[in-house]
Parts: structure tokens; C-alpha cells; sequence
């Protein structure tokens, strides 16, 4: 209970503040709505179901991208991270990569692929890539020389060194990586979707916003951010479950 109190008590001094602000009229409420009407307008797009196709878009496309960009990072990222030549060889494409704004490949990819779900998740599944290659590189590195040693000298092969010494002194900072990665991810695919996409949060907010539809508007914000909450907080429900040494 205390956990969950120190978690909300600043979201709720926002809205409480927000409340006041907008009752006594400091702010224009035809760009300010009261939280009020955002929650009466929340729930009844919820009731009819446009949030929900728009949420469950979304997520089909933060999902694909999300899956294949993470699984080829870590992947990649916990080989270059035992092998210094190529390492240093893949540093250099990785800094630039991660440097570079992601949705300005959106142009490319709509130009080679055509306009689809393809072209939208490829700026957010690069975006995951090269998160999750530097993450497993640096969690790799960081395994301590000793513990593999130790594990050579009572007889693990490749196979045991992975799970059992690579693998769990590993985790923590994969799952670092994983939360951040999903949250630039779940950002890029809302940008994306502004630029084009029939459907998703971002085409939502785009278009509501464009027609001074406020308050729909600030209900696909707050999805956003109750998507991206959510998913972290499962992150760490998940990390506690399969790395508890880390606490």
C-alpha cells in the first residue's frame, strides 16, 4: 500500500491541480478540459469500443516491432560482447545508428515497402535493435572474469557458461534495456502513426487534435501513458519473478 502511495501521489496532485486550474477558468477549457470530462469521455470511448481499436492496433504493431528488434539485439549484442575484434568493428555503425533520429527512415521505408504496418514498426524495431545491441554489449562486458573462471575450472562448457554464469549476471541489465527499449519503441510507433497509419493512437490524437476535438485527443495521450505504465510495471513484475538476486 505505501509502494502504490508513493507511485500515485504526484499523478493525483497534477489532476487535483489541473482540476483547480480549470475550474476557475485560468486556463482556455476548450484546450484544458477538466479531468473530469477526460474521464467521462475516457470511459464512454472505451464503451463503444473506438479506443479499444485504436489501443489494439497500437499494440499490434509495438508488439512486432518490439519482438524482433529486442531478440536480434540481445542476441547480437551478448556475442559482440564476448568478441572484442567485432565489438569494436560493429561500435561505430551502432553509435551512428542510435545518434540518428529513427523516423527519418519512415520516408525510405514507405518509399521501398509502400504504405502498411511494415513500413510504421521498422523505425520502432531499429529503435529496439540498437537499443538492445548496446545493453547486452555493456551487461556482457560486465560479467566479471572470475565467476567465468571459477565455472571453467569445474568443468562448464559453452552451453553451462551461458546459463549459468553469462546468462544471470546478465539479466538485470537486459532488463533495464527491455523497459527502455519498449518505451522508445512504444514512442516512435505513436509518431509513425501520425504520419499515416489508418489506425493506432497516433492517427487518434493526430486527427482529433486537427479538428479541436480536445478531449479525445487527451484520451489517447492518457492511453499512451497508462500503455507505457503498464507495460513497465509488468517489466518489473517479470524481473522480480526471474532475477530476484538483483534485490
Amino acid at each position: 500500500m505505501k509502494r502504490l502511495l508513493v507511485r500515485l501521489w504526484i499523478p493525483a496532485l497534477a489532476v487535483a491541480v489541473w482540476e483547480v486550474v480549470t475550474r476557475f477558468e485560468w486556463l482556455d477549457p476548450l484546450f484544458f478540459p477538466s479531468p473530469g470530462l477526460l474521464i467521462a469521455t475516457f470511459w464512454r470511448l472505451t464503451r463503444n469500443g473506438e479506443l479499444e481499436h485504436h489501443v489494439g492496433a497500437t499494440l499490434g504493431r509495438l508488439g512486432g516491432a518490439y519482438v524482433a528488434g529486442s531478440a536480434t539485439g540481445v542476441a547480437l549484442g551478448l556475442i559482440l560482447g564476448s568478441q572484442p575484434f567485432w565489438r569494436q568493428s560493429a561500435q561505430g555503425v551502432l553509435s551512428g545508428l542510435y545518434a540518428s533520429p529513427k523516423l527519418s527512415f519512415l520516408p525510405a521505408f514507405l518509399v521501398f515497402f509502400g504504405i502498411g504496418n511494415f513500413s510504421l514498426l521498422l523505425p520502432a524495431a531499429i529503435s529496439c535493435f540498437v537499443l538492445m545491441t548496446m545493453y547486452s554489449i555493456d551487461a556482457a562486458r560486465a560479467v566479471k572474469p572470475n565467476y567465468v573462471d571459477l565455472a571453467r575450472s569445474c568443468g562448464a562448457g559453452r552451453r553451462a557458461l551461458f546459463f549459468r554464469v553469462y546468462l544471470p549476471a546478465c539479466l538485470p541489465n537486459l532488463f533495464t534495456g527491455l523497459r527502455v527499449g519498449l518505451g522508445a519503441a512504444l514512442v516512435i510507433v505513436v509518431a509513425a502513426e501520425m504520419l499515416g497509419a489508418p489506425s493506432g493512437l497516433g492517427e487518434f490524437i493526430w486527427i482529433n487534435g486537427q479538428t479541436l476535438a480536445v478531449d479525445k485527443m487527451y484520451a489517447g495521450i492518457v492511453a499512451c501513458a497508462l500503455l507505457g505504465a503498464g507495460t513497465n510495471y509488468l517489466f518489473e513484475r517479470l524481473e522480480r519473478s526471474l532475477a530476484p538476486w538483483v534485490r
